[in-house]
This record gives structure tokens, sequence and C-alpha cells, in this order.
């Protein structure tokens, strides 16, 4: 009986130490661990290049969602305005689009988390946007596209946003304006043509000929659609009016008159020339 007891004390003391011995194994290798573990800081506030476009500069992409935004037939057509960040339940990357001032004509198809890091880190989460968003009656459904300005110097964005606007201001043009008028968008449309060499000297200078695709697409292709009836039949109104002044200031905007068709050019180009002729008889 006295032998059972000490083989069981003997049992007893073994599982008590095996148990120890379990325990500092144990924490040895939680403290092992635990020293393993990197200590990390706060998140980066910057997006790693990953996340961003490799490629800057005008982005394209279909509306989508303007079925669900009750707009008007009337709002059918061109449009300016500006594209947004925005998190919502559908779209946790979602881009609105907005006509100015304040009207959301679409969104930029789901999902998109390269546009939306890319406009938050290059440009606060907005930036300039144009394109066209119509409804098709035949169809009975809102289509449309929307082009947008993305990673560009500010410089180049004011430019290209002047390119839109004053092609906006072409598009609604009135018929009977002042002649006064009439100068003064001739004299706006020149300088605009004289900024959008900026854009070219700016892609000349930062991407190698043969590199546009991706960074720009067709970047010179900006071009000023004028109303090709313009400047001759206000050659033809300051010739009647006698207003030789005027007639031979359209000599300064002999881009436009390049584009015409060999007959208006060659009317307007005489038309010239005679108010010339008429200012030289009157000094001499």
């Amino acid at each position: 009986m006295v032998l059972l007891l000490v083989v069981i004390g003997f049992i007893g003391i073994g599982i008590f130490v095996f148990i120890q011995i379990i325990v500092k194994s144990v924490k040895k290798q939680d403290q092992s661990k635990s020293k393993s573990i990197p200590i990390k800081g706060p998140a980066s506030q910057h997006k790693s290049e990953t996340d961003l476009y490799k490629n800057k500069g005008i982005k394209t992409f279909q509306l989508k969602g303007i079925e669900y935004l009750n707009l008007s037939k009337s709002m059918s057509g061109k449009f300016i305005g500006y594209a947004k960040t925005e998190d919502n339940i559908h779209d946790q990357y979602a881009v609105a689009v907005y006509k100015n001032p304040k009207t959301h004509i679409g969104y930029v198809p789901i999902g998109n988390k390269t546009l939306q890091n890319s406009l938050k880190e290059w440009h606060n989460g907005k930036t300039f946007a144009w394109g066209t968003c119509d409804y098709w009656e035949y169809e009975k459904e809102w289509k449309g596209y929307v082009h947008m300005l993305v990673g560009l110097d500010a410089d180049v964005i004011n430019i290209v946003k002047e390119i839109v606007s004053t092609q906006e201001m072409l598009d609604n043009l009135e018929k009977d304006l002042p002649v006064n008028k009439k100068m003064e968008m001739l004299e706006t449309v020149y300088l605009v043509k004289e900024r959008m060499k900026t854009i070219e000297h700016y892609f000349t200078n930062n991407h190698p000929a043969g590199d546009w695709g991706g960074v720009f697409t067709q970047p010179l292709n900006f071009k000023i659609v004028f109303p090709k009836t313009f400047i001759p039949s206000l050659s033809k109104e300051l010739e009647l009016s006698k207003d030789w002044q005027n007639l031979i200031k359209l000599e300064k905007y002999t881009f436009l008159v390049d584009e015409l068709n060999e007959k208006m050019k060659n009317s307007t180009l005489k038309r010239i020339q005679l108010a010339k002729d008429r200012i030289n008889a009157i000094k001499y």
C-alpha cells in the first residue's frame, strides 16, 4: 500500500513538471511571435503609384446611370462641367459627372478605382469635364460620354477650358451680331489659338514624338470649329458699309481664311485687298 502511494506521488510530480515545461514553452513561442510582428505606423496619405494612372491626360468614358436622374429632354446636347469623386452604396469608387453649375447628369462606369484615386491625389477629387448627354427619342434612352482632364498641369487645364468654352460660344452663335461683336469674337478665337500653341509646346517638351498615345489622346487635334460662312459674310458686310479699317483687320485671321474653300477664300482676300487700295488712295 505504501509503495502504491509512493508511485502515485511520483506520477503526480511528473505530470506537474511536464505541465510547467509546456507552459514555459508556449510563453516563449508567444514572446517570439510578438517580437516578429512589425509595428505599423499611420497609413500613408499618398496613393502608391500602382493605384494611379501611369499616363496622364484626357480620359474618356461612357456616361452611366443617366436614366435614374430624371433629366429633362431639354438638357440633351453638349455640356461643360466637372467630374467629382463620391462614395455611394452602389459604388465605393464612384465618379459623378455634373453639368455647370450643379446638375448631376451621370457617372463613369462602375468600379474605377484608378480614376477615383487619381482624382483625389492630383485634383482634390474634382476636375474639369465636358462631353455630350443626349436623349435618343427613337430608342427612348439617354446616351452620352464625358472627357475629363487627369493629372495635367493647371496651366494646360485652363487652356483646355478656354478652348472648350470658346467652341461652346461658337456653337451658340447668334445670327445678327453687330460688327463690333463679330470683331471681338474673332479676336477671342485668335487669342485662344495662340494659347493652344502652349499645349503643343507642353507635350513636345514632356513627351517625345511617338509617345502621344495614352498620354493625351490626339493632343494636337484640339481645333476651333468656326462657321465657314462667318468670315466671307463679315467681309462682304464690311465692304458694303465701306468699313475699310475693320476689313483690313481680317488679314490677321488668316488661319480662318485659309480654312475656307477656294471660292470663299479668294473673294475674302479680294475684299481685303480692296480695303488696302481704298486706304492708300485716301492717304495720297
